[in-house]
């Protein structure tokens, strides 16, 4: 029997790998040109996440803003009855 050699292990993981990944997201990243549309479909992924997170923020502040404005104009009659003694 025939030893294994450290190159066949490292052929036979890639393999494996690639067949896994063929199966599982339907990409073939043993061509250069899938890699790189998958490559270009997450940066696409990573701006659109930080675009909802800083997005997520803005409607934070505002939120707050709202809630801010409504409570002090909630209590604004109490708030003059004081403020007029």
């Amino acid at each position: 029997m025939p030893e294994l050699t450290k190159e066949d292990v490292k052929d036979a993981v890639r393999e494996a790998m690639a067949e896994k990944f063929e199966m599982t997201f339907g990409i073939d990243c043993r061509s250069a040109e899938e890699r790189a549309l998958v490559r270009e479909d997450m940066k696409f992924l990573r701006r659109l996440r930080e675009a909802a997170g800083r997005g997520g923020e803005k409607i934070f502040w505002w939120v707050v803003g709202i809630v801010g404005t409504a409570a002090v104009a909630w209590f604004w009659p109490d708030i003059g009855k004081h403020m007029g003694k």
